[in-house]
């Protein structure tokens, strides 16, 4: 009896490098604008802690985990699809924008 081989083009190995990305939000959501960060989104939170003020963490709104229990958010993350530019922000964008028309 002989024995049939299949080739399905599938690599043998799978590549051991890949990285995953770190932000839930955009492994969910996709990327969203290039140069943004969580740093600078309209949905970041700064969560303390109640006894020690020097102690704080950063969640993102969207994500819905209610008490905190969940992935914290770094605020150099890229930003994801959902991305929305916080006030201050563009407020300090406007500005540059004014301040090089002028001169």
């Amino acid at each position: 009896m002989e024995q049939i081989e299949f080739d399905l083009g599938l690599p043998e190995e799978p590549p051991q490098n890949k990285q995953i990305e770190p932000n839930g939000m955009c492994r969910k959501y996709g990327y969203g604008p290039e140069d943004a960060t969580c740093k600078t989104c309209y949905y970041l939170l700064k969560k303390q802690h109640e006894r020690d003020l020097k102690t704080h963490w950063y969640k993102c709104s969207l994500q819905r985990t209610g008490t905190g229990c969940g992935p914290d958010i770094r605020l150099k993350y890229k930003a994801c699809r959902k991305y929305a530019e916080s006030l201050i922000t563009r407020k300090v964008n406007e500005h540059e924008k004014n301040s090089k028309l002028r001169g």
